[in-house]
């Protein structure tokens, strides 16, 4: 995106004139927004974890990307092709939605009669269809208009978001950045560890392959190349040693220990030496990165009022049943 911090964004691959359809996508709906709470654990003497019901702690992210309302308790959640790539800017927006057609993309009208409790028992039966509100050029960036509610919650966010975070969060960085920041320093032993350990959130993963016997033949001639593509994790390891590399100046080589699992749950480890830099990385330890951080921001983009369905409203229709916080 064109919008410092925002990520990936949505452009226009040809021209388009207002009026003009930009995309559309059906819609899987949420009756009770209650459903993406996220809540306090606790774990049993069994060692399994439970949730405390009555004490939330904020909200899943996918409320960052379904539809809502402040006066509804409702989410509509897109997954149509490249329409959650769409950023917000209410000084640049260039599109719009609406309701698509009855009957195109499963959409049916009467839904905008029913209540949020009307549709538990219903499938996807919902759909949005993005439109052009002005003309649009090859490689402009598309933007919607989140509502000012939306844009309020933000800014109310960013003046407050520091607040309560922990200290370990404040100079953060991800498994990504350490990798390409370190990749080529030198690895610390589990002895070393001990003293002077890595943060919390940043595991040591080797490459998967060392588990094969020809593994120093796989990966010899790879030692100025990246060895890990962005599906591979690798797999658990100790770094045992580290010792100069006699053939290449200025190199470490590590002797390691694998740490295995079948899909059998049978667990074993294996002794690698020899091993280069490049076969170790860092990965981010499970739900550690910081869109997990209980103070993330989490508020639904907001459905225009002049297409907001009055049955939705949570004052109307007996929707009382289903009150959760907003």
């Amino acid at each position: 995106s064109t919008l410092p911090d925002a990520g990936r964004g949505a452009f226009a691959t040809r021209s388009l004139k207002k009026g003009d359809k930009v995309s559309g996508s059906p819609l899987l709906h949420i009756p009770n927004r209650g459903f993406v709470d996220m809540h306090k654990l606790k774990k049993t003497l069994d060692g399994k974890w439970i949730r405390k019901k009555n004490e939330i702690v904020g909200k899943q992210l996918v409320m960052n990307y379904c539809w809502g309302h402040v006066a509804s308790r409702l989410l509509l959640c897109p997954y149509g092709a490249g329409v959650n790539f769409i950023n917000h800017n209410q000084t640049k927006a260039n599109i719009k939605i609406k309701w698509a057609p009855h009957g195109i993309m499963s959409h049916n009208d009467s839904w905008l009669t029913l209540s949020s409790t009307e549709m538990y028992e219903h499938k996807v039966n919902l759909a949005l269809d993005y439109i052009a509100s002005t003309d649009i050029e090859v490689g402009d960036e598309i933007f919607l208009d989140y509502g000012s509610a939306w844009e309020n919650a933000l800014n109310k966010h960013k003046n407050r978001w520091l607040e309560d975070i922990p200290s370990e969060w404040i100079e953060y960085g991800p498994a990504e950045v350490w990798n390409r920041n370190f990749g080529n320093s030198p690895i610390r032993t589990s002895a070393e560890q001990q003293h002077e350990p890595y943060p919390k959130h940043l595991l040591v993963r080797c490459k998967k392959n060392l588990s094969k016997k020809n593994y120093i033949d796989q990966i010899k001639e790879k030692h100025d190349k990246q060895l890990f593509n962005i599906s591979d994790k690798g797999v658990p390891c100790r770094i045992l040693e580290r010792y100069h590399n006699d053939r290449r100046a200025g190199e470490f080589l590590y002797d390691v220990e694998l740490n295995l699992t079948s899909s059998k749950g049978k667990k074993k480890a294996i002794r690698r030496e020899g091993v280069p830099r490049n076969a170790i990385q860092f990965v981010d330890a499970p739900y550690s990165t910081d869109i997990h951080l209980q103070n993330s921001f989490r508020f639904s983009p907001q459905i225009p009022d002049e297409i907001f369905p009055d049955a939705w409203r949570d004052n109307i229709r007996g929707n009382e049943r289903y009150k959760v916080n907003t």
